[in-house]
């Protein structure tokens, strides 16, 4: 009995966090009004109540007949909840309700936003996020910036290397300036460094000269004459030839590369040890 008079109700608090997960905002907001009712100095109910309001005045007037807009507004909707803390929770519950719309409705493909890729990411899971990604990023029509989501659900995936892979691609597909300004934005501050330093192009060759990244393929780089990609490609093909035993396809292009860039030359030699 002294425990109910200082105690809040845990079991109303708990109902109060169903009914915010089902987007249940009536339901929510009146249990956790009687618990402050019954204990005025419960903090959570109090904060509860206060995002409760926010969510209120982000989500009136959602109509989940029209799936698509619905969508929209709940993808818009989140960005008024911090990712943490209580109203985490509240970030939380709008992104599952999105991503069971998505995927009930057949919504979120690679050529719209959000696509489910970006919703899984956001809903925390990764491993969901990097198969749908890894599948749409080469679909015809899919957004640009997919291999960038690839590459973020691959970082917090503890996959560093393939991150970078990803993002390096990324980079690529963009104008010069584009994407020195948007490797600065990536969580990975070592590829921001490299195209600060030797530009978009010359970066893959030496994020894998410094051990960041694997080498890309020749179907994995663009077109055009991007400076610092014929370096790349001699690095490439001289890799490719000393695998194979081509010791004079091996010797040519570390030739190529000795003109082009004694130094490269020099580290790479210091890389095969």
């Amino acid at each position: 009995m002294q425990l109910e008079l200082f105690s809040p109700d845990r079991t109303a608090l708990a109902e109060g966090w169903e009914a915010v997960e089902r987007l249940d905002l009536g339901r929510a907001r009146r249990l956790f009004t009687e618990v402050l009712d019954r204990w005025p100095e419960t903090e959570e109910a109090r904060e509860a109540v206060e995002w409760l309001g926010v969510a209120e005045r982000e989500l009136a007037g959602l109509d989940p007949g029209d799936p698509v807009e619905f969508a929209a507004r709940l993808w818009a909707g989140r960005e008024a909840f911090p990712p943490d803390g209580f109203g985490g929770r509240f970030r939380r519950a709008v992104v599952m309700r999105l991503l069971w719309t998505m995927e009930s409705g057949g919504l979120g493909g690679p050529s719209e936003s959000p696509c489910r890729g970006e919703v899984l990411l956001e809903a925390g899971h990764t491993g969901s996020a990097i198969r749908w990604l890894g599948e749409a990023v080469d679909m015809p029509g899919a957004r640009g910036d997919l291999r960038r989501l690839l590459g973020l659900a691959l970082w917090r995936s503890e996959h560093p290397k393939e991150a970078r892979r990803q993002w390096l691609r990324w980079l690529l597909g963009l104008g010069a300036a584009e994407a020195a300004e948007a490797s600065h934005e990536l969580p990975d501050a070592e590829i921001g460094r490299l195209v600060t330093s030797h530009g978009p192009g010359r970066a893959p060759a030496e994020a894998w000269l410094a051990g960041l990244a694997p080498l890309l393929q020749e179907d994995e780089l663009p077109g055009g004459d991007w400076p610092g990609l014929d370096l790349h490609r001699h690095l490439l093909a001289a890799e490719e030839a000393r695998r194979r035993g081509d010791l004079d396809g091996a010797v040519a292009h570390r030739e190529a590369l000795l003109r082009l860039d004694p130094d490269l030359l020099r580290r790479y030699m210091d890389r095969l040890g």
